[in-house]
């Protein structure tokens, strides 16, 4: 199983993950979230570690190409994660252009529709529960509404914590935020947890 880690706004964050040797880490570029990371900030934390393994993915939702390239680039970011109402041809678009690999988050509504959609046009993608906006509430998505989905294929997100991540082993890529966390801040005991369940 691989593992992926949202919303990291410390230096403490990025060297617990990379310690973990975490798959992959998110870092969210989107001013309305409250892990939404200053550009200054991130540019200060990042320029003295080096990562390993560990990829990082750069979390946008609507962006415009202006800003996403230059977070590509200045960061080094290793992958774009699309949290907004982005259609397949700007994706496409835009990797036309900045040539990293990406993929496209899905918020799960109570509709199997979503489902056949989203197996119809993406080789691999990630579901988030659906909570009436951008980004994850800490939810737990229905996972009767996308069972019928190669489970190989996505990161399942929305609700998953050191309580229940044995629940999950069956499933290829995890994504957890608030579920490593702590009063808002990411816990490294939590985070430590997770990887030795897993």
């Amino acid at each position: 199983m691989k593992l992926k880690f949202c919303g990291l706004m410390y230096y403490n964050d990025f060297i617990n993950s990379i310690k973990l040797k975490i798959n992959l880490i998110g870092i969210i570029f989107y001013e309305k979230s409250k892990r939404n990371i200053n550009i200054f900030r991130i540019k200060d934390i990042l320029k003295n570690i080096y990562f390993f393994k560990t990829k990082k993915v750069g979390v946008f939702v609507n962006p415009n190409l202006i800003f996403l390239n230059k977070c590509l680039y200045e960061f080094k970011i290793d992958y774009i994660q699309y949290s907004g109402n982005e259609n397949l041809k700007s994706c496409i678009e835009f990797q036309n252009i900045n040539k990293k690999p990406w993929f496209k988050c899905f918020f799960l509504k109570k509709n199997i529709k979503n489902t056949i959609i989203i197996k119809k046009n993406f080789s691999f993608f990630m579901i988030e529960c659906y909570s009436g906006g951008f980004g994850g509430k800490g939810k737990f998505s229905n996972l009767q509404l996308h069972k019928t989905i190669k489970k190989n294929n996505y990161i399942l997100s929305g609700g998953i914590n050191e309580l229940n991540i044995k629940k999950f082993k069956e499933y290829y890529f995890l994504d957890l935020s608030s579920g490593i966390e702590i009063n808002n801040r990411k816990n490294f005991s939590i985070m430590k947890k997770i990887k030795l369940n897993v």
